[in-house]
């Protein structure tokens, strides 16, 4: 994928859409692309270029760390 992908402005809105309505998900990104069927990798190159790369490491963390709680809270 070449930079002027991330240039295409219907791309930018799609992906957008898409990568919001994941966070709202609650799913991880391997089941959410793969409810979706879009490839893990392309998703991650979106997910940073639109969120920025250190944020959207700081995103996919936080949503492990809620995940984690959640499994945790059904135990309990």
């Amino acid at each position: 994928m070449g930079p002027k992908q991330f240039q295409n402005k219907a791309r930018r809105e799609w992906w957008s859409i898409h990568i919001e309505a994941w966070q709202r998900s609650g799913a991880s990104q391997v089941e959410y692309c793969g409810q979706h069927r879009y490839d893990e990798k392309t998703f991650m190159r979106w997910l940073k270029h639109l969120a920025g790369e250190e944020a959207a490491r700081r995103l996919v963390a936080y949503e492990a760390e809620l995940r984690c709680e959640k499994r945790r809270e059904r135990k309990d």
